[in-house]
């Protein structure tokens, strides 16, 4: 769902804006589209490093943990006053708790997982100390049997990745240097009207949405059986925000 709202948020921006009412034409704004098409590839990106890179269901709960880790992690860090509802503020409160629970929950499935011992250490590490920005997380496994011999920390400007999704090994600076208002991103805005190429950065974001949405659902079926454990686990929640999606 999440992945169809931000390609159809792409579709309707792609139609341009009107900033006045005696405008003659609408303005295409490619700059507003980019953070979204390069959240879509951070989900794509994210969704892949659990679900499609992982070989079983013991190396994707483990996978699940590490993000939920993150994410709690981060709860803790936003002031009381920014949560919106009182549901927010109970889940900080005991956030701290359940990653503490998490973590032993991670070390009791590294045991079931054939992990050589640098493996072992560098998990161990990393559920030690504050997370870092959010990244993905992938297995790397011996040719010969499942032994996994690395653990690897993906960005999503990660270039194998990269070039796998899209062709291009340098997408996701690409798509940063057009979203991010670093001098940059400003001197792009500028010469993308100057040289009227607004129209060719729009078909491209098009054409990167439709091949990320298409790969996402593509690989949603695919790989089902992978995260079906997780949406049956959130089953009630996910059913309680359909239903009020139809009821809107």
């Amino acid at each position: 769902r999440m992945m169809l709202f931000k390609a159809k948020s792409i579709w309707l921006m792609s139609k341009g804006i009107v900033i006045v009412r005696t405008q003659k034409d609408i303005i295409p704004d490619p700059s507003t589209m980019y953070p979204v098409l390069r959240s879509m590839y951070e989900l794509l990106f994210l969704f892949r490093c659990m679900f499609v890179y992982s070989k079983n269901d013991k190396e994707r709960e483990l996978l699940l943990n590490l993000w939920e880790i993150k994410g709690n992690h981060n709860l803790t860090q936003v002031p009381n006053e920014m949560l919106l509802d009182v549901e927010s503020i109970s889940k900080k409160d005991t956030a701290s708790e359940e990653n503490e629970l998490l973590k032993n929950k991670i070390v009791k499935q590294m045991r079931d997982l054939n992990l050589v011992q640098s493996v072992k250490t560098n998990i161990k590490e990393l559920i030690s100390r504050e997370f870092p920005i959010l990244k993905g997380f992938t297995f790397k496994h011996c040719e010969q049997n499942d032994t996994i011999i690395d653990f690897c920390m993906k960005n999503f400007s990660d270039k194998d990745i990269g070039e796998e999704l899209s062709g291009n090994r340098y997408i996701y600076s690409h798509y940063s240097a057009h979203s991010h208002p670093s001098y940059l991103g400003v001197k792009h805005f500028v010469e993308m009207y100057e040289n009227n190429e607004e129209d060719k950065y729009v078909k491209e974001i098009l054409e990167h949405a439709c091949k990320y949405l298409g790969r996402f659902m593509k690989e949603f079926c695919e790989y089902k059986d992978s995260y079906r454990p997780f949406y049956e686990a959130k089953e009630n929640r996910i059913n309680k925000h359909m239903s009020r999606i139809s009821q809107n």
